[in-house]
């Protein structure tokens, strides 16, 4: 019944900041006396030190370690269109978009070259957030039993995400956003 304390996660003394270097060029453009405005931007973003929580094994007595190690790369485009359908003295109706595409890749980790987070992986060469799991095999016919395939290609019905597991599903941070608006002015 009394209170205690214990280290939920193990210290790191050489735990450093993540360093990032970043371009950006942008062009903004108006056509038909204002009525069309348009944001162009592209961008090229290198992280370095990354934050990572690194597995660890159970015998040390936590689950992760957090860590500085590697790199990645962010590059991509940032559109805005803006359209006053409708202007005039009184009353503005305005439609607009915006869109992103954005790559990103680990291009460094270090001292290994993956690490297993759950159900993603951070490898070198793969975008952050990437699935790692066992690939759906479909249902046997005869017997009505899941199957998977294994690393190699093969099927089996025994699921094993240890050693059953690949990074063959995308990731769950989108390539693509994008989004709509509209907005109406009456007199101010």
């Amino acid at each position: 019944g009394a209170t205690g304390m214990y280290p939920s996660a193990w210290g790191n003394a050489s735990y450093d900041w993540e360093y990032t270097r970043q371009a950006d060029i942008g062009v903004e453009a108006e056509f038909w006396n204002n009525r069309i405005r348009a944001v162009v931007d592209i961008y090229n973003k290198d992280t370095e030190n990354l934050f990572i929580d690194q597995s660890l094994s159970a015998t040390s007595g936590f689950n992760e370690l957090s860590v500085n190690a590697g790199s990645l790369y962010n590059r991509g485009l940032e559109v805005d269109l803006q359209v006053d359908v409708i202007r005039n003295q009184d009353f503005t109706w305005t439609l607009g978009s915006n869109f992103n595409l954005n790559k990103n890749k680990i291009t460094d980790l270090g001292d290994v070259s993956e690490f297993i987070n759950g159900t993603s992986i951070i490898r070198v060469g793969l975008p952050i957030g990437s699935y790692y799991m066992p690939k759906w095999g479909g249902v046997d016919a005869a017997t009505g039993d899941p199957q998977y395939y294994k690393q190699d290609g093969t099927l089996t019905k025994t699921y094993d995400a240890t050693s059953q597991s690949v990074a063959a599903f995308g990731s769950y941070q989108p390539r693509f956003q994008g989004g709509f608006n509209t907005s109406i002015n009456y007199k101010g």
